[in-house]
């Protein structure tokens, strides 16, 4: 029986280092408080202000209905015109993960075109860049950025390109993860609606970002009015004792054979 004790209390040590502690930056959902904003409602703990990139840009609180509810809605004219948030610096150790999703609606059959829709997660001075169609187009992937929604340096397509497509006027999921591997190397993963197109992707980048305080979201060649919700924001740390309690836990079994 104490063999058995021993062989459980291991696993157990082992289950448990593998656990992360997630801390949430944002968590919008438009529907918390008495009268849900688009603005840092003081009776919703968990959601963020949002800003238009400039008078080109038009947001409001709308009712999508059941299971929606309230919800952004974003027109523009012109190009490269985002919806934006700020929040206080996270930065990213070896290991901790930046994880984001939201979802998405076109309120008419999307048509092509160039650009496709973006979300950029930096600092104001470099990030990340995502981008997805919009119908069925060819612009889709992960590209290094400095600011905004612009797309300097090509990490990689999307599954070879031309398979993240906003099609219909249905709700889309869109995942992401950015997470620190080590000083120069980034991994990246990007799906959507449950299937990943970019796939724990690591990339060797020698100025990396691993400092984040503004999300930029929006279209950047087109005029497509869409609808936002359940914008998640979370940051995940591994727990700083895994390895200490796996060896732990290693140490006792051996311990416990040798009796």
């Amino acid at each position: 029986m104490k063999y058995k004790h021993t062989i459980l209390t291991a696993a157990t040590l082992a289950a448990f280092a593998s656990t992360a502690t997630a801390a949430t930056i944002f968590n919008d959902t438009f529907d918390v408080g008495a009268t849900p904003t688009l603005g840092d409602d003081v009776d919703d703990p968990n959601d963020t202000e949002w800003t238009p990139f400039n008078g080109d840009v038009t947001s409001s609180l709308v009712d999508d209905g059941a299971p929606q509810n309230n919800v952004m809605q974003v027109a523009n004219t012109g190009t490269f015109r985002p919806m934006i948030t700020t929040f206080s610096d996270v930065t990213l150790e070896n290991g901790h993960t930046l994880d984001f999703s939201f979802k998405i609606k076109a309120t008419s059959t999307p048509t092509v075109a160039s650009g496709g829709f973006r979300f950029h997660l930096g600092n104001g001075s470099k990030g990340y860049t995502f981008v997805a169609n919009w119908g069925d187009g060819t612009t889709d992937g992960l590209w290094k950025a400095a600011s905004g929604l612009s797309a300097t340096t090509k990490i990689t397509e999307a599954d070879g390109g031309n398979n993240f497509d906003l099609t219909g006027t249905g709700w889309h999921t869109v995942n992401a993860t950015i997470k620190r591997v080590d000083a120069t190397h980034v991994s990246f993963t990007f799906g959507l609606n449950g299937t990943n197109h970019v796939e724990d992707v690591t990339v060797e980048d020698l100025t990396p970002a691993f400092t984040f305080n503004v999300l930029n979201i929006g279209n950047a060649g087109s005029q497509e009015t869409y609808r936002l919700d359940d914008i998640v924001l979370t940051q995940a740390v591994p727990e700083p004792s895994s390895a200490a309690l796996l060896g732990l836990g290693g140490l006792a079994l051996m311990l416990r054979r040798r009796k």
